[in-house]
């Protein structure tokens, strides 16, 4: 009978700690904290993904500004939760050091948000023509261009300056950050890392040459052209780090220079940090009151 009773009670000492790691997991998991969708694609047989940023006690009466978010070559739309971006922006605003937004972030894969040269993905389409119109639709923002604003790291930030000088009337701003300038007209310039030539199909992106071998086409020409009415007329910021990539530093003081030398009104910025998140979201303040100021 005693065997009987230890037997029991052993029996629930498992169940309370079963249960107790079962409520601490529960209490400490947090729900989808982006709103997350996917919807087929205008120009192919495919669908793309998205996450949706809104800030604290959002309600759809609310009109605001619009924000695009274009990834880097590790991330995708899933991101910013993961980094927790989304709970950085919400103290930002609860703080007053943030004005009120909505966040759009598409899933780029690694196609460095181009049409690709092959055909078979054509990112800059699909963002512009079907998740943008949708996303300012369905969350009631204020119109583009005057409200639409365009933000991007790394890789993102090439796609950024070329979805908008392709697209010029869609932006008010822009904030390129670590982004490769990459052209064609310095050897460096064009010349792309060996791991991004290794795990990304450069060539069925851009084929055999930056820009289709057409240097007036590249971000820093267009960019640069003061004949460019409407890209002269986007506010555009530079930031990049004291201890990023090489070539990401290099491209990005020349790219600054030439501005500079245009006459082209832009806004830079050179952090203390490298190529990562860490060093990355705490220039978000800088960004975001910059794009929406």
């Amino acid at each position: 009978m005693p065997n009987y009773h230890n037997f029991i009670r052993l029996m629930k000492q498992v169940a309370f700690i079963g249960l107790f790691f079962v409520q601490v997991g529960c209490s400490s998991f947090k729900g989808t904290e982006l709103a997350y969708e996917k919807i087929p694609t205008s120009s192919l047989d495919k669908t793309i993904e998205y996450g949706v940023y809104t800030p604290p006690n959002w309600v759809k009466t609310e009109r605001l500004p619009l924000v695009l978010f274009l990834h880097g070559a590790r991330d995708d739309h899933n991101t910013l939760e993961q980094y927790k971006t989304h709970r950085y922006f919400d103290q930002q605003i609860n703080a007053g050091q943030l004005p009120r937004f909505i966040l759009v972030t598409p899933n780029g894969g690694k196609g460095f948000w181009e049409n690709w040269y092959d055909g078979s993905h054509n990112y800059r389409d699909w963002v512009m023509q079907d998740i943008l119109p949708k996303v300012q639709k369905d969350y009631n923002t204020l119109d583009c261009p005057e409200h639409c604003s365009l933000m991007a790291i790394s890789m993102g930030g090439f796609g950024a300056l070329r979805m908008a000088s392709i697209y010029k009337n869609s932006f008010s701003s822009l904030s390129a950050i670590s982004t490769p300038v990459l052209s064609n007209e310095n050897k460096q310039d064009a010349k792309v890392p060996l791991l991004v030539r290794l795990f990304f199909p450069l060539k069925r992106i851009f084929g055999p040459k930056l820009y289709n071998g057409d240097e007036s086409q590249s971000i820093r020409s267009v960019w640069s052209d003061k004949n460019n009415v409407a890209l002269q007329k986007i506010r555009l910021q530079l930031i990049w780090g004291d201890k990023d990539q090489p070539n990401i530093i290099r491209t990005n003081q020349r790219f600054h220079e030439l501005l500079q030398k245009n006459g082209r009104e832009h806004e830079y910025f050179i952090y203390d940090g490298g190529h990562k998140w860490v060093d990355w979201q705490p220039n978000f303040n800088r960004v975001i009151n910059f794009l929406l100021k």
